[in-house]
């Protein structure tokens, strides 16, 4: 039998996150996808430890090299940074993926 080398196998202590940025609906409870959305990773503390952006259906994915844990995960503005929406979160001891970090934006009615 051939030698196999996974993905877990290759990246020692590499946790994958992924969600999804929603921009909330007038009604309340139909959701529309958040392109480019800057989304931080950041330990409980503060300390920002990963970003990415969201994609046309309002996807992000992003690999940390860290342990367990309570870490926060926000949507921010790309001109000034201000937080629009945040979410706390845990990486458990041996996770190698935590999925379904959704954050929905609530956007003031007024704007539209």
């Amino acid at each position: 039998m051939a030698p196999r080398c996974s993905y877990d196998d290759a990246t020692p202590g590499m946790v994958q996150l992924r969600g999804t940025v929603l921009l909330q609906g007038e009604d309340g409870t139909q959701n529309a996808p958040a392109e480019g959305m800057r989304v931080t990773v950041h330990r409980d503390g503060g300390e920002q430890i990963g970003r990415a952006v969201s994609d046309a259906q309002g996807r992000f994915s992003v690999s940390l090299s860290t342990g367990p844990g309570s870490y926060r995960l926000r949507a921010v503005t790309e001109e000034t940074g201000e937080v629009l929406v945040e979410r706390p979160f845990v990486i458990l001891e041996g996770a190698r993926r935590v999925d379904d970090l959704d954050m929905i934006l609530r956007v003031d009615p007024a704007l539209r």
